[in-house]
């Protein structure tokens, strides 16, 4: 009860007292009541404590029937030969005394009442606990289930990191392994770079017989399909651009079968027209490769583009395996096309043939040959291949450059016309300015 710490209220019913007294004591305000009385005194205030004088029997049964509405009142009823049956009938809670109305004690009545409303505290108080008691027994089920499936995954972490640890440990392995194999790569393809540069002419020796003269090469790899070739005898001077199937390592394979090739057919001490050496080229492709066997599946060869120049009368012979040859006469170029019958392979059935272009030069006349992978890199703003007309262009238009000089700007124009493109292809350029 709420009024258990503060002042008690204490009603007396009998008719020995003065309805109207109330005697105020330390802990209790003690009022009195009769049988007429009672239903106004309990509207008019509400009592912790009803004593009821239960020496008069008839008066009994009314005086409690009319006390039982509240069940927060705490009833005391005493006196001798009480009908407790019928008593407990109208409230069961009520408090029967047997002791003289006379002899009855407040002060026990009090302690009862403080009793019973602490044995209700408790009684919630213990309802609270023990939900609490529950409530804590789920969350201690719930964090055992938790800390059960914390342990199996730090199990399965720890059986994880064992994993990852071993992958972790073969792919350094393996990194150990590639990088080794490519340092003896690597090593094998620039020794390889260097054997193919020393085979292939310099610009310096093209500068012996033309001062004014370039070799603009650019490989895609580091070794490349694509070789110049130089050879003289007697009055006159050979001079090639050759590009080969591939590039990287099979292209410069060929390479050196075409320069070897080359070699062989002009070092019989014959004079030969370019196309003658064409032909005898062709078919020692075709040869080498196995090509005219019916189970050879390889169809590898080369384009060629190959001058042959006699200074003393100045005499310039041309032919050409799908690659053309640039003359640039004041400020203009013409172009001769070389032959749509590459080098090596039996696409045509023995019926490879090659033209031989015949013209002189005058001073500050220039000649250009040149492989695909000039005008066919991807670049430019549309993403497209430069094009032969294009370097046709820039030949004319910076034809008053030295050549030296024009090679730097070639180089310049190739870069940025590539920018962040890859390069797609080996690119050699040969310009000889008479």
């Amino acid at each position: 009860m709420e009024t258990i710490n503060e002042l008690l209220k204490i009603l007396v019913v009998s008719n020995k007292y003065n309805p109207e007294h109330i005697t105020k004591r330390d802990d209790y305000t003690l009022a009195f009541s009769n049988k007429i009385k009672l239903e106004d005194k309990l509207k008019d205030d509400m009592y912790d404590i009803i004593v009821i004088d239960g020496t008069n029997s008839e008066d009994l049964i009314e005086t409690l029937t009319k006390t039982k509405n509240n069940p927060n009142q705490q009833v005391f009823i005493c006196g001798e030969n009480l009908n407790k049956e019928e008593l407990y009938k109208i409230n069961q809670q009520v408090f029967l005394w047997e002791d003289k109305f006379e002899n009855i004690s407040l002060e026990k009545a009090i302690q009862l009442t403080k009793l019973k409303s602490t044995k209700s505290k408790y009684k919630e108080e213990n309802k609270t606990l023990k939900e609490k008691v529950e409530m804590q027994k789920i969350m201690l089920d719930e964090l055992e289930q938790t800390n059960n499936n914390l342990i199996s995954a730090t199990w399965r972490e720890r059986d994880l990191k064992k994993k990852l640890a071993d992958t972790v440990n073969e792919l350094n392995q393996t990194k150990d392994i590639v990088e080794n194999q490519n340092k003896r790569i690597t090593e094998s393809i620039n020794y390889a770079r260097k054997i193919q540069l020393a085979i292939n002419p310099t610009e310096a020796d093209l500068m012996k017989h033309f001062p004014e003269s370039f070799i603009f090469y650019l490989p895609k790899d580091v070794i490349s399909g694509d070789f110049p070739w130089l050879f003289t005898i007697g009055e006159y001077i050979y001079v090639a651009a050759v590009d080969c199937t591939g590039h990287g390592v099979p292209g410069a394979m060929m390479s050196m079968i075409g320069n070897l090739l080359l070699n062989d057919i002009t070092n019989d001490g014959n004079v030969l027209l370019p196309s003658e050496i064409l032909k005898k080229l062709h078919d020692s492709v075709v040869d080498t490769l196995k090509q005219n066997f019916s189970d050879s599946n390889s169809n590898d060869g080369m384009d060629i583009g190959l001058l042959r120049i006699n200074k003393d009368t100045k005499e310039v012979v041309y032919s050409g395996a799908h690659r053309p040859l640039f003359l640039r006469k004041n400020n203009e170029i013409e172009i001769f096309s070389g032959d749509k019958f590459p080098i090596g392979g039996m696409h045509y059935k023995g019926l490879n043939n090659y033209t031989n272009h015949y013209f002189k030069y005058e001073k500050n006349d220039s000649v250009f040959l040149f492989t695909d992978g000039f005008p066919d890199q991807i670049g430019g703003e549309e993403k497209r291949k430069l094009m032969a007309k294009n370097l046709k262009l820039f030949l004319e238009n910076n034809s008053a450059y030295p050549m030296q000089e024009l090679k730097i700007q070639l180089h310049d124009y190739f870069m940025n016309w590539k920018g962040s493109n890859k390069q797609i292809d080996d690119v050699l350029v040969v310009g000889i300015n008479f």
